[in-house]
């Protein structure tokens, strides 16, 4: 029987990149990586790290298609490896994968951290005494179901602890980027598409129809008004994203290299980064003090009574005590985008 002090789940490229800074800053040594083969490039990923080194990690392929399908695969797979003992379990983020996965290995002495994986990472959702209501429920099955195991942490690992929420109560380490992690991450040539772009649109998985209706009539405009100055960079989840289907859009599918990492050699020229809300367009900034415009088009998509709303305008906020002297716009209508799109 294995046991690992540390096992960490990875379901995208930027989450891998959070926990190799992770491994690497606090030099852990005896530990394991699940990956969930939801993002483009895994392979290649997963076959550059362990090049001649022990095969400490788990692969876990769960498709495409049905959400419910990818759970029972998932589910089924994860029991395979019940033998497997750790110590601490380090996520991302509370969703579908992750409960199953403290259901099955966690017993009352396995601690659970959290780590950076973007926009969520930097609200209460996860990491307060209140958290909304339907993670709590989860919560309360998990602990019923594993004779009160404890899941809900109090500790998350983050890239700029003072973007976080300042109500959170809990612990919030900072990760420390590695030179020797993004260039691991930028190890081939960026494509060429950026070069002739001057707006990046960074696509983001939506949440309902309306969501999904919105995002093609703003892939549709951004067309119509740039055509080939503006790039298309679709999301990294191939599990849960529909591809862009729109004739002439310009598109970038994600690519062996980390938008965050090779951004230090993209961003130049005055490039803008166009999104409804990805925290792709802030970390740039965040991780490497890099200079550019943000155009953001949340106020296009939900109404300024929603919770979605007020918690993007909320971050906004924060980001912008941080960076003072990255410009952002927040444009209401269509007229007003336009009037931004030069």
């Amino acid at each position: 029987m294995k046991k690992y002090v540390n096992l960490f789940v990875c379901q995208t490229r930027f989450q891998l990149f959070s926990i190799l800074n992770i491994v690497k800053q606090y030099n852990f040594i005896n530990y394991c990586i699940v990956f969930i083969n939801t993002y483009d490039g895994q392979e290649k990923d997963i076959k550059t790290i362990w090049k001649n080194k022990e095969q400490n990690y788990i692969q876990i392929n769960v498709g495409t298609g049905n959400r419910l399908v990818r759970l029972l695969k998932f589910l089924l797979q994860i029991a395979k490896q019940g033998r497997i003992k750790f110590s601490r379990i380090f996520i991302g983020s509370f969703n579908g994968y992750t409960s199953l996965l403290l259901l099955l290995l966690c017993n009352k002495e396995t601690q659970v951290f959290y780590f950076d994986e973007g926009y969520s990472s930097y609200s209460l959702k996860y990491y307060s005494d209140a958290p909304m209501s339907a993670i709590k429920d989860r919560h309360k099955i998990l602990k019923i179901i594993r004779d009160n195991t404890f899941i809900n942490s109090k500790t998350i690992y983050l890239f700029v602890p003072e973007l976080h929420e300042e109500r959170v109560n809990g612990n919030i380490l900072k990760i420390c980027i590695s030179d020797d992690v993004v260039n691991f991450f930028r190890r081939d040539r960026y494509s060429s598409k950026y070069d002739n772009a001057n707006y990046i649109f960074f696509d983001q998985y939506p949440l309902s129809k309306t969501e999904e209706d919105k995002r093609y009539e703003i892939l549709g405009f951004l067309n119509d008004e740039l055509g080939t100055k503006c790039l298309i960079k679709t999301h990294p989840r191939k599990d849960i994203v529909n591809s862009v289907h729109i004739e002439g859009v310009s598109i970038i599918d994600d690519d062996t290299n980390l938008w965050e990492a090779e951004s230090k050699d993209i961003i130049k020229d005055n490039k803008i980064l166009v999104t409804v809300y990805s925290t792709a367009v802030f970390m740039p900034s965040l991780l490497f003090e890099l200079n550019y415009k943000i155009i953001l088009l949340y106020k296009l998509v939900y109404s300024s009574n929603s919770t979605k709303y007020r918690e993007i305008d909320d971050f906004v906020k924060r980001f912008r005590k941080i960076r003072s002297d990255i410009e952002i716009f927040l444009p209401e209508n269509y007229h007003e985008l336009k009037s931004l799109l030069v």
